[in-house]
């Protein structure tokens, strides 16, 4: 049914700092991600020190099989899979044949063997992001914590979820920066991933009377588009097309908490990537995170993420 191919296009606009893998020689790639379908497979591959960074695409409807076993922590992004037929595993112990497969997050253990077979019914697209915990660095600040990692088949993440996007953004060219924001972006997967504030949560339907998912995703992404910005809940419920007062309740039920707890730990997740930057101030990434005023926005970091700006800072 496989016959092994894989075509690769033509290389991409690389962000500064990252090395191209050739698309069409390396069928296998350094992290041992192989993917075979008799389809044209869409890859584009960035690198940094201890990251490396893999999307696929395939626009046809031929059987594929995806295989990776990796020797460091991996994280896969499913952006879209539909499939009339399929199972995809972690080990023997996570499997799931899920028909439609929409914005999934799965973890993969350094060692853990990870299949993904599937008959498309459309285009899919996938990001697979291997990281390095051994790296000088993260293996001082995450310690033990790497040992303890657990599979993840399919999970839901909001703060995984962005992070893994702007990844894939930056591989494609369709978000400005360099080696020192892949770093910082590898170093918020790693914190989210070892030291959660929010945990992974099993793949679900739409909770009844929650929002529907086009619902979800367009709040959801409004909200990220403008974290600098004030935020109405007017605003949202009008995207959702819904009253206030029912959007305020269908949002809790989807997303278990409220708009504003929502909206205050996505500005705390954009503002741990900022902190990392050594050239912004505290008081400048609380700005750019919505939050003008010093006091209010320590006050909030130090809620979700139980220390001030400047101890995280200096954590990591």
């Amino acid at each position: 049914m496989f016959d092994g191919s894989l075509r690769g296009d033509a290389p991409p606009r690389l962000p500064a700092g990252a090395t191209l893998t050739p698309t069409g020689a390396d069928r296998d790639g350094e992290a041992g991600l192989r993917i075979e379908t008799s389809d044209p497979v869409h890859r584009r591959v960035a690198s940094w020190p201890g990251l490396r960074v893999e999307v696929l695409r395939t626009t046809g409807t031929a059987p594929q099989l995806t295989t990776l076993r990796s020797p460091v922590t991996c994280l896969a992004l499913t952006e879209v899979l539909t499939r009339s037929d399929g199972e995809t595993c972690i080990g023997d112990a996570h499997s799931s044949a899920l028909k439609r497969v929409v914005d999934r997050i799965s973890v993969i253990p350094p060692g853990h063997r990870f299949t993904a077979s599937a008959v498309p019914t459309g285009p899919t697209c996938s990001t697979y992001v291997h990281i390095d915990g051994d790296r000088p660095g993260w293996a001082e600040a995450f310690g033990d914590a790497r040992e303890r990692l657990q599979p993840i088949l399919y999970g839901e993440h909001d703060g995984l979820l962005a992070t893994a996007l702007r990844l894939k953004h930056l591989v494609e060219g369709e978000e400005a920066g360099g080696a020192l924001y892949a770093e910082a972006l590898a170093t918020v997967l790693l914190m989210d991933l070892l030291q959660p504030t929010q945990e992974p949560q099993a793949p679900s339907r739409p909770a009844r009377g929650g929002l529907s998912r086009w619902q979800h995703r367009r709040v959801c992404a409004h909200i990220d588009e403008h974290l600098a910005q004030e935020i109405r809940l007017a605003e949202l419920a009008g995207l959702a097309g819904l009253s206030l007062f029912h959007f305020c309740r269908a949002f809790r039920t989807t997303a278990g908490v409220s708009p504003y707890r929502y909206i205050m730990i996505r500005r705390i997740e954009r503002a741990k990537e900022l902190l990392l930057d050594p050239a912004l101030s505290v008081t400048e990434v609380g700005e750019r995170v919505g939050y003008p005023d010093s006091s209010h926005f320590s006050t909030a970091f130090r809620k979700i993420a139980s220390v001030s700006p400047s101890a995280f800072r200096k954590t990591y």
